[in-house]
């Protein structure tokens, strides 16, 4: 098909193309000659003048049209502009038609421009938002009576708002002999391009539903009580004799299970004994091991599972037992009542696997072959004034204990002080004396020579 021209050179061009086409088409048929290149000729002219006429017809209707609607808006802005009271008293007019809302053109701001009109959207808004809130009960908590109550008067709004826009349109066209009929649709065109409706509907929808759809939802939950309970809830109820076995069969059925699966059903969700409580009726000879391997499969667990589900049940009892075992192999061989063979050897009967194992050996060799022993500072002391051990050896324990350098100094001094050896006191207090000045501090009085 021929593009819709938007030119005479376009509507040439389309009856150029047509011609080929038919003269083409036309010498296949009936050979080249007079009649095919007449009768592609014709056709070429056809497509030429309709095209033509519909060029004609758009650019006519697009000059004479576009002059006339941006004449109408235009009018319709500068009568706007200038009449914004009146424009104002339209709109109070139209609000409490349409809304029954109680507004007069005094609430809306005058005069033009910007600011002017984001206050009469926000007036309008106003008015509409505190009529709702007002009708709905106040801003406080809804019952599911009122709830029921604001479903029935906003039912009632959207009639009378739908009934009194009707007659609205009725009687604008009646009166302008169908005039204005069509040119209304432009302003409903536009805010459905821009989505208003539906942007409205977002902005009253918290109100809405916290008002209305929410309590209303509980007001009827009440009178018709359609919610059930969960299916393990019926069962577990039949069991306490709050509901008979028929009863509950009729509500599950009622939730579409067939008669099989209803007991599939009660079976799945009656109580059952757990692996280790079996295994407790079968330390205590309540059950044989045989009956606890039968309540597992009647669950749900093949026989070969339930078996190995038991028998790791009663491991598991050993397990405190094993680790009290590992625990207490390590001590002795940590105190030296046994030596490391006898430690591996034990260590090799543990129900463990090769990877603990390692890692016991592992703690052992820290713990075992590391001193965890040091003497105590009243036997430090002893030493050094008997002569045993000189100061070096006090340093390295000072420090290994934790101790700061002024308490080091401190514990220092009180060595040096119980020392009997005159010139091993000497010694003693010269040396300290020049370890704290090396540090960048002033020695004691005690220590000066």
């Amino acid at each position: 098909m021929a593009d819709i021209p938007i030119s005479l050179d376009d509507a040439t061009q389309n009856a150029q193309d047509s011609y080929q086409a038919l003269d083409g088409l036309l010498s296949d048929l009936l050979g080249k000659g007079f009649a095919a290149d007449t009768l592609a000729g014709i056709g070429a002219l056809v497509v030429f003048l309709g095209d033509l006429i519909l060029l004609l017809i758009v650019k006519g209707i697009i000059k004479v049209a576009a002059p006339f609607a941006t004449g109408i808006l235009q009018v319709i802005g500068k009568v706007r502009e200038e009449n914004a009271d009146g424009f104002n008293e339209v709109v109070a007019a139209s609000m409490s038609e349409l809304l029954s809302v109680d507004v007069s053109a005094s609430d809306l701001a005058s005069g033009t421009g910007e600011a002017a009109a984001v206050e009469r959207w926000r007036t309008i808004g106003d008015k509409l938002h505190d009529l709702l809130v007002e009708e709905f009960g106040g801003l406080g908590p809804i019952s599911p009576d009122k709830g029921a109550d604001n479903a029935r008067k906003f039912t009632g709004f959207g009639v009378n708002f739908a009934t009194s826009a009707a007659f609205l349109a009725i009687l604008a066209e009646t009166s302008s002999v169908g005039i204005l009929k069509d040119f209304g649709e432009l302003g409903k065109d536009l805010g459905q391009s821009l989505g208003l409706g539906r942007l409205q509907r977002l902005a009253l929808q918290p109100l809405i539903r916290n008002m209305i759809q929410q309590p209303y939802d509980l007001y009827l939950k009440k009178q018709l009580r359609p919610d059930r309970l969960a299916d393990a809830q019926y069962v577990r109820a039949m069991a306490r004799g709050d509901f008979d076995e028929q009863y509950v069969r009729e509500r599950l059925a009622e939730k579409g299970f067939p008669d099989d699966e209803i007991d599939a059903l009660i079976h799945e969700f009656t109580a059952k004994l757990q692996a280790g409580d079996l295994v407790k009726l079968i330390r205590y000879g309540e059950i044989s091991q045989e009956d606890a391997v039968q309540q597992l499969v009647d669950q749900g667990t093949n026989k070969e599972i339930a078996e190995q589900m038991l028998k790791a049940q009663l491991l598991a009892l050993a397990d405190s037992r094993v680790m009290a075992y590992v625990q207490k192999i390590q001590q002795q061989r940590i105190e030296g009542w046994i030596d490391q063979a006898q430690f591996e050897t034990m260590l090799e009967q543990v129900p463990l696997s090769d990877s603990a194992k390692e890692w016991e050996r592992n703690l052992i060799g820290v713990i075992a072959e590391v001193p965890r022993r040091r003497i105590s500072f009243a036997q430090l002391e002893k030493a050094v004034v008997s002569g045993h051990i000189d100061f070096t050896y006090v340093d390295e324990w000072l420090r290994a204990e934790g101790y700061s350098d002024n308490d080091q100094l401190v514990l220092t001094m009180q060595i040096i002080e119980a020392m009997q050896d005159a010139e091993a006191k000497t010694k003693a207090k010269a040396a300290t004396h020049a370890k704290v000045s090396a540090k960048g501090k002033v020695p004691p009085p005690a220590l000066q020579p």
